[in-house]
């Protein structure tokens, strides 16, 4: 009787523990495909913006007309890329930069080309008063 209840209980327990196995590789198989899901939407999120951009682009330099939909959605653009400019000008001020003309990076206001796209750009020269010394920006004289 003894060996009966032992062999049930290993049967059992066999069968416990290859269902436990195969609800782990279930699991690390659901896992995979949702992280290829994942992969696959983000993939095709890129390529909407892709065409998304190059229709925005046909139809900023004239070579495609946009139907009412897209116009809407074009001034919107248009509009957000001008508070985008501003903002960044704005920024470039607080922090004593400049912004690139060609692809509105910021940077340091001593630099001749643009790190990021090559553009050259003018370099302020230093303002001196007109007697030879250097003007301190710290202090200014006011007369009484």
């Amino acid at each position: 009787m003894s060996d009966d209840f032992f062999g049930d209980l290993g049967k059992s327990i066999s069968r416990v523990t290859q269902k436990a196995v195969n609800r782990t590789g279930d699991l690390f198989e659901t896992t995979k495909i949702n992280a290829q899901i994942s992969g696959e939407r983000r993939e095709i999120e890129k390529l909407y913006a892709k065409i998304g951009a190059i229709i925005y682009r046909k139809i900023a330099n004239g070579t495609m007309e946009a139907d009412e939909d897209i116009a809407q959605i074009v001034d919107d653009i248009r509009a957000h890329a001008g508070q985008l400019a501003s903002r960044r000008r704005a920024l470039a001020g607080v922090k004593r930069m400049r912004v690139c003309p060609a692809c509105g990076e910021l940077i340091a206001s001593d630099v001749a080309f643009c790190p990021k796209c090559g553009t050259p750009v003018v370099v302020d020269s230093p303002v001196i008063p007109e007697d030879g010394e250097e003007e301190d920006d710290d202090y200014t004289e006011t007369e009484e």
